[in-house]
């Protein structure tokens, strides 16, 4: 690095500056000086600038998120999609439906395995769910907390009451997606 004697300090003492400081100096950091004054403010407006800079970044990459209309992937591989279908009488698949809710609802709230499931209407007019685990292991663990949960294990039953059919009535369909 070049190095040029630019004044001098107290009693004579010269200083050396660097080149490229003394014009980035000279060119850039004296002028924004003489209008923000050197009271830190330059550090302050760096400070600000930066953190709009690193904004507008997370912003755009916002654009990453699915398009309205856009449908995202029912699964993905290694996840296990659990199909439930039961066939409740006509008179009482509202009130079954509202257990299932319920149960759905508890679900979500006390189950230490998370999944996620969501009640319909099959086109034949049976009811069911579906449920999405993250693999083979968390839906067994599933299982496993469902048999052992009494409040689950009663809404369950209520709900096989309710449309007046047996737990060997309800078809369950496991999907391992690839």
């Amino acid at each position: 690095m070049l190095f040029y004697y630019s004044r001098q300090l107290g009693a004579g003492v010269p200083v050396y500056t660097d080149i490229f400081h003394s014009k980035l100096d000279r060119w850039l950091l004296r002028p924004v000086k003489q209008i923000w004054g050197d009271n830190h403010m330059i550090r302050k407006l760096a400070t600000v600038m930066a953190a709009l800079v690193v904004g507008a970044g997370v912003a755009a990459a916002g654009h990453h998120k699915m398009a309205e209309g856009e449908i995202a992937l029912a699964a993905t591989s290694g996840q296990v999609v659990v199909v439930y279908k039961l066939d409740c009488a006509e008179d009482q698949k509202d009130a079954g439906i509202a257990i299932v809710e319920t149960l759905i609802s508890y679900e979500r709230g006390h189950s230490p395995i998370p999944y996620s499931s969501t009640l319909g209407r099959w086109d034949d007019g049976l009811l069911g769910a579906v449920d999405i685990h993250s693999s083979l292991a968390s839906m067994e663990a599933a299982f496993e907390w469902q048999a052992n949960d009494e409040t689950w294990s009663a809404l369950n039953n209520q709900m096989l009451e309710t449309c007046g059919v047996e737990a060997d009535d309800l078809q369950v369909s496991i999907m391992v997606a690839e």
